[in-house]
């Protein structure tokens, strides 16, 4: 079935996806590939008028099980209207289009996106130019969300062809690991006071990145504790984040300084003599915590980048031009250290907290963000498009910098990868930046993601097959016309390396704190 993205439980399948079952099917009974029977025989009001009737049914069915078992279904859409205008659901196609007819003369790639991508793979079955697959060795493109399958591929990549695309690379671990990205940044910082005068204007690293120390290095947790002050209160909080976790697992606010100093600190008081905070992870890093964020509605909030690096080396960046806001549940409140409501942005531990109302909105889409700001700061219409997410592009180009000397050691140069990038908002509209992530969160658990991330995953996967058929070719790869909503932030394939950067010193004026910022 057919519907606009991402709505419903078929949303994302049209009818070609039975076409494929219904091929390989009769392609099993065929002798040879050059007698499989060809399917223009069949006509397209058949083929759809039997795709409708099986997802209707299957819709109703589900909806009966779940409430003869007294259990909730949500099957995410309208199933009344579903029968009363099968057209919305199939579309008005009258004839077949190019691609239906024998795959000989009209090939289309193959995807692979089998192993737990299931949003991934709905999305690329309803694009027409490609077929997904589940041989991993033969596809054209692989999509991977297992981690033991992807450590499996990337521990010999000559199983693949030089082209095949693989949205997976060792090295990517240099920026979404935070311990790694931390040094990777601060070292970067340090090459560029030493070859930039003093005077130069340049975005710095204190002023999008928290002081931060990793623990589990034992000469930086000494630094950490020669540094911090015995006295707890608002001036002296900081954030424990294990480095490689997601979903904010692992997140906790430091509110009682003795008792970390007690965790770590030996019988001097000085040396760190354990360099891990739980046994459940293994390193952790400490950052300072942002006191004063901005709030939406009076909760704590921060917004997410999508990234696309569509090329290693050399190196192709793209930002997507639409990302998503995320709000706590509860009010704002600083002293309520131990409520995972309050403190921790993240969607997955919001829901899953106790005390967690479903009723509260979670997610906003960017153009809500631009209202509420204009409405509450009496900022510009256009305040986060022209000075907010242009800050925040040229921070992750700061990251990425610090790290492209090891994106570049990547052994399988058609490798790719899609992430986010999360930032807080402070108090003053000042973007900063928390991390990067490898798992940028490709699920439909609001209307804003139903809405921006079909046409997000498949917008990069064209960007990464136009790439690939480029390299193929041996022509240029700076100039990639599928890129439409992706713009590009780095693209050192082009004669003039490009990357993005403000003018020196742009666009960084204050706000003043609204009252109910105080």
């Amino acid at each position: 079935t057919q519907s606009t993205w991402g709505d419903g439980l078929f949303g994302v399948y049209k009818y070609e996806v039975f076409r494929e079952c219904l091929s390989h099917t009769m392609v099993e009974h065929a002798a040879t590939a050059h007698s499989r029977p060809s399917l223009r025989s069949l006509r397209v009001v058949d083929v759809r008028t039997l795709v409708w009737v099986l997802g209707v049914f299957s819709a109703i069915g589900v909806y009966q099980y779940g409430k003869h078992r007294n259990i909730k279904v949500d099957l995410g859409m309208d199933v009344r209207s579903m029968m009363d205008t099968p057209s919305r659901w199939l579309g008005d196609i009258t004839e077949f289009p190019a691609w239906f007819n024998d795959e000989e003369t009209n090939p289309r790639k193959t995807v692979y996106a089998c192993d737990s991508a299931e949003i991934a793979g709905m999305v690329f079955d309803s694009m027409r130019e490609f077929r997904r697959s589940c041989d991993v060795y033969n596809a054209d493109i692989l999509w991977l969300r297992d981690r033991w399958l992807e450590k499996k591929v990337a521990s010999n990549y000559s199983q693949f062809y030089p082209h095949t695309a693989i949205n997976f690379f060792k090295q990517q671990n240099s920026f979404t690991d935070k311990g790694e990205l931390k040094q990777h940044m601060q070292d970067y910082e340090a090459k560029m006071k030493k070859t930039t005068a003093k005077t130069d204007t340049r975005l710095k690293l204190e002023e999008f990145y928290r002081p931060t120390y990793r623990l589990f290095n034992a000469t930086e947790c000494a630094q950490f504790f020669a540094q911090l002050s015995s006295k707890e209160g608002l001036d002296n909080m900081w954030i424990l984040k294990p480095t490689d976790s997601s979903q904010g697992e692992g997140v906790e606010i430091v509110s009682d300084i003795k008792k970390l100093r007690m965790d770590y600190l030996g019988p001097d008081n000085r040396t760190c003599a354990r360099t891990t905070h739980s046994e459940e992870y293994d390193e952790y890093i400490v950052q300072s915590y942002i006191t004063r964020p901005l709030l939406l509605e009076g909760r704590k909030s921060e917004f997410r980048l999508y990234w696309l690096l569509a090329n290693v080396d050399p190196l192709m960046v793209y930002v997507f031009n639409e990302g998503t806001v995320r709000l706590n549940s509860q009010p704002y409140k600083l002293d309520d250290w131990d409520n995972a409501l309050v403190h921790i942005t993240n969607t997955y531990r919001q829901k899953t907290a106790a005390g967690y109302d479903p009723s509260i909105e979670l997610k906003w889409s960017f153009s809500k963000l631009q209202n509420y700001l204009a409405k509450t700061y009496k900022v510009s219409a256009t305040y986060l498009e022209d000075v907010v997410m242009p800050r925040a592009k040229e921070i992750l180009v700061y990251a990425l910098n610090s790290t492209q000397h090891e994106i570049a050691k990547t052994q399988h140069k058609a490798s790719f990868g899609l992430f986010g990038a999360d930032f807080i908002i402070d108090s003053e509209l000042r973007p900063w930046l928390t991390e990067l992530q490898l798992g940028p969160g490709l699920s439909f658990d609001s209307p804003i993601k139903r809405s921006l991330i079909p046409e997000m995953l498949a917008e990069s996967l064209r960007v990464i097959s136009e790439l690939q058929d480029r390299r193929r070719a041996n022509v240029s790869i700076h100039e990639i016309s599928s890129a439409s909503r992706f713009i590009p932030i780095i693209n050192t394939a082009a004669p003039s390396p490009y990357y993005f950067h403000l003018p020196p010193m742009a666009n960084r004026q204050s706000v003043p704190i609204p009252k109910q910022q105080v």
